[in-house]
């Protein structure tokens, strides 16, 4: 059986670190996965600190390194779990912007690479949807209140339309 190909983007991320942690065990992939300068939560971790494929990655500065990404690693899946989601930046719009354009960088450079993928999965976030103490599903009603619940919708709209182009 032939091994399935997971590029993770965004491994240092909270839900990309539990999600890697578990793949990593799992021998029907072969796993690639990003991560930040100041990844200590993989660096710290015993599961993860010994595995090499890991690959510095910042997708504001390195937009054309993630083409390269794809084309040496020729994933057939991508998930992508990045997302700024810095309570600390001064500007909320800014941050918005921030989550849009690295989201259409990785989409565009999906579309510049060399590679066809069997599947594209981008990680949104609870909070776009309206609160609720009912279990929330994907056709719950949507009610963004932070910016970055804002900024995931927008980027969920966009691989909506990005994705509806592939199948055309």
């Amino acid at each position: 059986m032939k091994k399935i190909k997971i590029l993770v983007l965004g491994c240092n991320s909270f839900l990309g670190y539990n999600f890697t942690k578990k793949i990593i065990k799992n021998n029907n992939f072969v796993l690639l996965g990003t991560i930040n300068k100041n990844s200590t939560r993989i660096k710290n971790d015993k599961k993860t600190r010994n595995f090499k494929n890991f690959i510095k990655y910042n997708p504001i500065l390195h937009k054309k390194k993630l083409i390269k990404i794809l084309n040496d690693f020729k994933p057939n899946v991508i998930i992508n779990f990045i997302g700024n989601s810095n309570f600390f930046d001064k500007s909320k719009k800014l941050q918005v912007l921030k989550n849009y354009n690295t989201f259409k960088n990785i989409l565009k450079s999906i579309d510049l690479s060399n590679i066809n993928i069997d599947h594209f999965f981008n990680i949104g976030t609870s909070q776009e949807y309206q609160h609720s103490l009912l279990a929330i599903k994907e056709s719950s009603k949507l009610n963004p209140l932070s910016e970055y619940a804002k900024s995931k919708l927008k980027c969920h709209k966009y691989g909506i339309k990005w994705s509806n182009k592939k199948k055309n």
